[in-house]
C-alpha cells in the first residue's frame, strides 16, 4: 500500500498532494479531519482511496470523536495526544490510557490500528489490552542523533516489534 501523510494542515493541499501522488491511503492527523464534504472532494480526484484517521487520545472524548469520524474513515489511528498550543499527536513516544483505546475499539466498525509510545517493551501487553487491527511504532524503534532527533529506524527493534506483535497477535486470534 502506498501511505501518504501529507504533512499538511489544510484539506485543499492534502487534495492537490493526493491528485498528484496517488496514493492509496490518505493519513490524516492534527488538523485535518475528514468529512463528508471532504470525501466527496477527495474522491473526485482519487476516486477509490481510503482514509486512515488519526485520533488523538487524551481522555474519554476521543471515543465520540472516534465514532463520529468513522462514519467517513476505512482505518482510524488511535495515538498519544498532548494538549499544547498547537494540539500535535503522536510521535513523542508516549503512550495513552489503552482503556480507552479499548472502548474506541469496541464502539466503532471500521479496523483500528493503535500507535503512541509503543515498542518491543510493551507491544504484547498493548495488544491484549486493546486488541486492535494493527498497531504502529515510530519513536520507539528508531535511530536518534545526539541532539535526540529521529535520524532513521533500528532494523533490529523493527524487526522484534513485528516479531512480537505478530505472535502475541496469532496467539490472540486477531
Amino acid at each position: 500500500l502506498r501511505i501518504l501523510i501529507p504533512g499538511t494542515n489544510y484539506r485543499e493541499n492534502a487534495i492537490k498532494f493526493c491528485a498528484t501522488v496517488k496514493p492509496d491511503v490518505l493519513h490524516l492527523s492534527n488538523a485535518i479531519k475528514t468529512s463528508k464534504e471532504f470525501l466527496t472532494d477527495l474522491r473526485k480526484v482519487q476516486p477509490n482511496i481510503k482514509i486512515m484517521q488519526a485520533i488523538g487520545v487524551y481522555d474519554e472524548s476521543a471515543i465520540e470523536e472516534a465514532i463520529v469520524l468513522s462514519e467517513f474513515s476505512d482505518y482510524l489511528l488511535l495515538d498519544t495526544y498532548v494538549p499544547n498550543p498547537i494540539g500535535s499527536i503522536g510521535a513523542i513516544g508516549a503512550t495513552h490510557d489503552w482503556n480507552i483505546s479499548r472502548k474506541i475499539v469496541e464502539s466503532v466498525s471500521i479496523p483500528v490500528i493503535l500507535a503512541g509510545g509503543l515498542g518491543p517493551d510493551n507491544v504484547a501487553d498493548a495488544i491484549r489490552k486493546v486488541r486492535p487491527y494493527g498497531v504502529d511504532s515510530l519513536t520507539k524503534t528508531s535511530i536518534k542523533n545526539s541532539d535526540g532527533v529521529l535520524i532513521g529506524k533500528d532494523i533490529e527493534k523493527v524487526k522484534l516489534f513485528c516479531d512480537i506483535a505478530r505472535k502475541v497477535g496469532e496467539e490472540e486470534g486477531l
